[in-house]
């Protein structure tokens, strides 16, 4: 509340004293923890109609047109500040990049006239006085190469009957090879494609018509290949001096998911699992053995873990912008909290008695220092690093 509605309710409750009037104190009581109720209310709303991508975890595809370009010409402003406006294009000085032709193209094809521009006679044989090259890079078309692989069964001089092996990918009377596998796992892992849009690529630009039956089986026995590389990535994150680690929210098949990554300058592991906290954590196999530094966005499941902890600087920044963007920064010397209604125990107050019987700041941090120190603990070592 504002402070003429502080005295004026300080005003009223001194004037009505008396024990006749109980019910209209406990009233009065009632409607200002509800008018605070409120305001609390309307001021979260006002806030959570301000957050964006640039102050608070929203993801960009969550901001408004509005937002959008409103933290464009934030960025704009803070990075052009006190710099002359760049013209467009290329600039003076900087190195130019283009498509450059090769020494040794795969193929030659020349282009000669075939009679005179000047007389029409034919120039067949003719001296060749000049040229000028011009290289067009392209694509074979791309078409399906069929590889027989026959196994034969040879007998030695004994009598005993030896077969030859099969390589790897000859794994059944007619299968696909590692070419097209790894293009379709490729495509399913790093380019997102849904599995009847691979199966699509696969057949209308490279000719091979493959199910989807066959395509959403590829990722599943990728990940039994990669098995013992996840080991040894596993055991160089947990020996690295530093990680950073991250959790992101997605939907699979319409359920909700969530990926936990680790990951350092050169190496990064990303798992997924139902849940966000300490159990997806510990499932990714990290965390539980690491002693280095955790950069994290400090997520209170952090915290649960051995290790010295950073705080993300990006993060941090994102917070105070959040700060920033608050109408204002005064803080109010009659704030009370919503939640604890007006004390009557004492008996009535005079307006000079100020806030006394209200619960006082001291009050509550005696109170929040009290909780489960299993669910609020302090991190071991705070380190304020740099990680945009």
């Amino acid at each position: 509340m504002t402070s003429e509605i502080e005295g004026l309710v300080d005003e009223v409750m001194a004037r009505y004293a008396g024990p006749e009037h109980a019910t209209l104190r406990d009233v009065i009581t009632e409607l200002v923890t509800m008018i605070d109720g409120l305001a609390a209310k309307v001021a979260q709303v006002e806030a959570d109609a301000k957050r964006h991508s640039g102050n608070s975890s929203k993801p960009p595809s969550a901001d408004t047109l509005a937002q959008r370009q409103a933290q464009k010409a934030r960025r704009e402003a803070w990075t052009k500040k006190g710099t002359a406006k760049r013209a467009k294009g290329k600039q003076h000085g900087a190195p130019g990049a283009h498509l450059a032709q090769v020494e040794h193209p795969d193929k030659l094809v020349p282009h000669g006239p075939e009679v005179c521009s000047g007389c029409g006679s034919s120039l067949a044989g003719a001296e060749v006085v000049s040229t000028e090259t011009r290289q067009v890079f392209d694509l074979p078309e791309p078409r399906i190469v069929v590889t027989a692989h026959v196994v034969q069964r040879r007998r030695c001089t004994c009598g005993c009957v030896t077969a030859g092996v099969f390589p790897p990918e000859a794994n059944a009377p007619a299968a696909y090879g590692p070419v097209i596998t790894g293009v379709a796992s490729y495509l399913l892992a790093h380019q997102h494609l849904p599995v009847a849009r691979t199966a699509d690529f696969l057949s209308d630009v490279l000719g091979c018509p493959v199910s989807t039956g066959w395509v959403a089986g590829l990722l599943p026995r990728a990940a039994e290949l990669l098995e013992e590389f996840g080991q040894d990535l596993r055991a160089k994150l947990i020996a690295s001096p530093v990680i950073g680690t991250d959790e992101t929210g997605t939907r699979i098949s319409g359920e909700r998911f969530w990926y936990h990554g680790a990951t350092t300058d050169l190496l990064t592991l990303i798992t997924c699992h139902k849940n966000r906290g300490q159990i997806g954590m510990r499932a990714a196999g990290v965390l539980p053995w690491f002693k280095g530094i955790a950069m994290h966005d400090r997520y209170a499941q952090y915290w649960l873990f051995d290790c010295t902890h950073a705080a993300c600087a990006a993060h941090l920044i994102r917070d105070l912008a959040a700060v920033a963007d608050t109408p204002s920064q005064q803080p109010d010397r009659h704030h009370r909290d919503p939640g604890q209604p007006r004390s009557l125990a004492a008996g009535p107050r005079a307006p000079h008695q100020g806030r006394e019987g209200l619960q006082q700041p001291g009050d509550r941090l005696q109170g929040a220092q009290g909780r489960d120190p299993a669910v609020h603990r302090e991190p071991a070592v705070l380190v304020h690093q740099q990680h945009v």
